[in-house]
C-alpha cells in the first residue's frame, strides 16, 4: 500500500503555541454574557436566602410570569454582545 500524504499540522506554529493560547489570554475575562447570568443567579440566590433564611415575607412571583422576561434579557445580551465585539 501506498502511504498516503497528511496535511501539515496548522494547529501549532513552530514555538510551541497553538490555537489554545487565544483562549488562555481571554480566559480571565468575563463577557456581557457572564455578568447578566452572574447577575440572575445573584438575584435568585439572594431571593431564596432572604424568604427560607431570613424568613422575610417577600411576594411571591410565579416563573411563568418571569420567562418573557428571561428572553428579553437573552436578546440584549445578544444584541450589545455582538455589538461591542464589533459585529
Amino acid at each position: 500500500m501506498t502511504e498516503q500524504a497528511r496535511a501539515p499540522d496548522t494547529t501549532r506554529d513552530d514555538r510551541g503555541s497553538g490555537p489554545s493560547d487565544a483562549r488562555r489570554q481571554d480566559h480571565g475575562k468575563v463577557g456581557v454574557a457572564g455578568r447578566v447570568w452572574g447577575a440572575v443567579v445573584l438575584a435568585v440566590g439572594l431571593w431564596l436566602f432572604a424568604t427560607i433564611t431570613l424568613h422575610l415575607d417577600l411576594p411571591d412571583v410565579p416563573v411563568r410570569d418571569l420567562w418573557p422576561l428571561a428572553i428579553i434579557l437573552i436578546g440584549a445580551v445578544m444584541l450589545f454582545g455582538s455589538r461591542r465585539r464589533g459585529g
